[in-house]
């Protein structure tokens, strides 16, 4: 079976790791020839290192949704026309059976035209789409436009709800949860003394980590203001910032004492060894997401995450039992969270053995793909 896979996006994030990850499984596994067209530069260059054959579109090309992004598309417009070109033109020459398609723009722009060519078109909707701010033009455009995808695959029943809600018809909608390779992200003791030793942590020291963009939506602010409230009258915690973004700056700004208890990583490719540093993982964000991949990597690795009840998290997080969910974010609350988790290590500990257990039996990358390829062939 031949795909083709289309994916706009300038960020290089949970979908884009999912994507990679999804896609190589597919590739090894069963028999499927799969071809990407994208404008990601580090999408493009990572399907290159996984040999996977990709083919790179204008960089100027993004997703639309609110009215500043129409405007961009129209600024751009000729370079949309030419790339979507160069996708008809590789069609013309293929055996291509189905299209597989990410972004908005793509959605809207070219899922009727690619049905009245006779091919199958199926949808990733990667989080909520109409719970969050876009303009109305799009929001009835996609209602409109959805008829005619073959699958919508919804990567949260929260996303599925949402698209509902829409007016999306619901016989197109299945949840289709992402996957993390449970191999790779397991703990590794060894690996936790090395890197430590390598950081010049003290063992003693319990780390609290962040990972994911280093922004404000994402919630960096309440993981600073939490770290400050931690380190009064305490010098037993330190705070691992794993990824990169606008506010890593910010971090640098902050009171002498309780800067050099942050480690900042930037961004690393071998997230799974740095998640062995970690005892706990606080992720404070506001942003509403499908599945948030940062939150199950940790999880597959033994680590207590602690969020907000927002989005997916609650799909996976079960309150107390494989991770700790709170409503409303308070900084004195959730550093008293963190308290607790620290003088109750034997609870603690079965929070962490159940929080891989929920990774191993609902969030196996290999059972996505297995799930991903019925999916597929029964279009």
């Amino acid at each position: 079976m031949n795909i083709l896979n289309i994916r706009i996006s300038h960020g290089y994030g949970g979908a884009e790791k999912f994507i990679i990850s999804l896609f190589n499984s597919l590739s090894n596994k069963y028999v499927f020839n799969v071809t990407h067209f994208t404008n990601n530069t580090k999408l493009y260059k990572n399907l290159k290192i996984e040999r996977q054959r990709v083919y790179k579109l204008a960089d100027e090309l993004d997703e639309v949704g609110t009215k500043m992004e129409i405007l961009y598309f129209l600024k751009y417009i000729r370079k949309y026309i030419y790339s979507y070109k160069r996708i008809f033109n590789y069609l013309a020459n293929s055996d291509t059976d189905i299209i597989i398609l990410h972004s908005t723009t793509e959605k809207l722009l070219l899922t009727f035209i690619f049905k009245k060519r006779g091919y199958k078109v199926v949808w990733f909707e990667h989080g909520p789409f109409y719970i969050v701010p876009r303009a109305m033009i799009i929001k009835i455009f996609h209602r409109r436009v959805s008829v005619y995808a073959d699958k919508i695959l919804a990567v949260s029943k929260g996303t599925k709800f949402d698209l509902m809600k829409g007016g999306v018809p619901s016989n197109k909608i299945i949840v289709f949860y992402i996957g993390i390779d449970t191999n790779m992200y397991k703990p590794n003791k060894t690996l936790k003394r090395v890197l430590r030793k390598k950081m010049k942590i003290d063992p003693k020291t319990y780390c609290i980590g962040y990972i994911g963009n280093v922004n404000y939506e994402k919630g960096i602010g309440r993981f600073m203001e939490v770290a400050d409230n931690l380190n009064e009258g305490s010098d037993k915690f330190s705070y691992i910032v794993i990824g990169t973004g606008p506010a890593v700056g910010e971090i640098k700004k902050i009171n002498k004492s309780l800067r050099n208890k942050y480690i900042c990583t930037g961004h690393v490719d071998n997230i799974h060894e740095y998640l062995n540093i970690l005892d706990v993982m606080l992720l404070p964000t506001e942003h509403i997401e499908g599945i948030s991949l940062a939150i199950l990597e940790a999880m597959s690795m033994g680590i207590c995450v602690v969020t907000k009840d927002i989005g997916g998290s609650k799909e996976i997080i079960s309150n107390n039992i494989n991770g700790i969910l709170y409503k409303k974010f308070l900084a004195k609350r959730i550093s008293d969270i963190i308290l607790v988790i620290y003088d109750n290590s034997i609870q603690i500990r079965q929070i962490k053995i159940n929080a891989r257990k929920t990774i191993i039996e609902n969030f196996k990358l290999s059972n996505s793909a297995l799930k991903f390829k019925e999916i597929i062939q029964t279009l």
